[in-house]
């Protein structure tokens, strides 16, 4: 999800040849880079929002680069990165259980600056299921308007059977962290 310029697509193709990806990306800064995939028919991108309802929402994009979320920037992410709301305009969204009905889901990669509750809601069915996800965290709430803590992200996945295997923080309080299914 947000997957920008898809530079890590390249890499796990070559890694993992079996696999199969859906790239969601809404933004127009960078869908019309992903174009480099259209004939590649192990990824699929799609050029919606991922969220907790299908339909359309407000898109915020920022001066910088890769930063535009479903959710405004907050305070912290005033301060500390110097960023300031660009545009606001509306995308198409969809939510991962109507995307995904009665599909096996290995692993989930959110990056959502921010929007990861959203995300989450919106995939409440398949959550049940999925074997990974891979998830952009933080500790601070004022990132962005109404984003989720790292603490709430890891209550929503363990009520869905997942466990924090792998947690990497940086001086800001964000990092990245991966969960597993239990056994």
């Amino acid at each position: 999800m947000g997957v920008k310029y898809g530079f890590e697509i390249g890499p796990i193709l070559e890694r993992y040849p079996n696999v199969f990806i859906d790239a969601f990306e809404c933004s127009p800064r960078w869908l019309h880079q992903l174009q480099v995939f259209k004939d590649n028919p192990k990824v699929n991108v799609v050029p919606k929002a991922v969220s907790s309802k299908s339909g359309t929402a407000k898109f915020f994009e920022t001066n910088l680069e890769g930063n535009g979320s479903l959710l405004p920037i907050g305070k912290l992410h005033r301060e500390w990165y110097n960023s300031k709301q660009t545009e606001v305009y509306e995308v198409e969204t969809i939510t991962l259980d109507e995307f995904y009905k009665d599909s096996i889901i290995y692993l989930l990669w959110i990056d959502v600056q921010g929007a990861e509750r959203l995300v989450l809601l919106g995939a409440t069915s398949i959550l049940k299921t999925v074997r990974a996800v891979y998830i952009e965290v933080t500790d601070r709430p004022d990132f962005y308007e109404g984003s989720v803590t790292f603490d709430e992200v890891s209550e929503i996945l363990k009520t869905s059977g997942l466990r924090l295997v792998y947690l990497g923080m940086d001086l800001n309080l964000t990092g990245n962290a991966l969960y597993l299914r239990r056994s």
